[in-house]
């Protein structure tokens, strides 16, 4: 990154490039950092269950929409308004494990499902340092025995 000088934009309602074999779809935000595609978010309404976003999140891979250009998507987020899960791109819609789902946590690690308090300070959320220091915590993590973490099935 150039050190201050990035430039962070938002894009809302993204039309994937369409394949002859897929219907045409719109992502719902994705987060540009100088121009590239690193973060896509996928919205659902109060009372849906988060992995219903996750889920359309695997869709769109299994369609091939995330590749090119937005290959380079580096993280997802599912969100609803009472509930957040964040994950790497998997790559394939084969590689996605709910396993490797997260939540954001709290410094006293409690689990912050409001996505209002998830966003609680841009350079905060934006910084590389701390996106650096975050990957290096959860990078250690070993969700096969937390218990605190449920496999699902998306």
């Amino acid at each position: 990154m150039a050190g201050g000088t990035s430039k962070y934009q938002i894009a809302e309602q993204v039309v994937f490039n369409q394949q002859e074999d897929t219907r045409d779809r719109r992502g719902d935000i994705t987060l540009l950092i100088n121009g590239m595609p690193v973060i896509h978010i996928e919205l659902k309404a109060s009372g849906v269950d988060v992995f219903e976003a996750a889920h359309q999140i695997k869709k769109y891979i299994q369609e091939r929409k995330f590749q090119g250009f937005m290959s380079l998507v580096q993280v997802f987020w599912a969100i609803t308004p009472e509930d957040a899960l964040y994950f790497a791109n998997p790559g394939t819609a084969e590689r996605m494990n709910s396993a490797f789902f997260f939540h954001w946590e709290g410094r006293d690690n409690h689990i912050i499902r409001d996505w209002r308090e998830i966003i609680d300070g841009e350079s905060r959320i934006l910084s590389i340092p701390e996106a650096h220091r975050m990957i290096g915590c959860y990078a250690v993590a070993d969700k096969e025995k937390d218990t605190r973490y449920k496999r699902r099935q998306i």
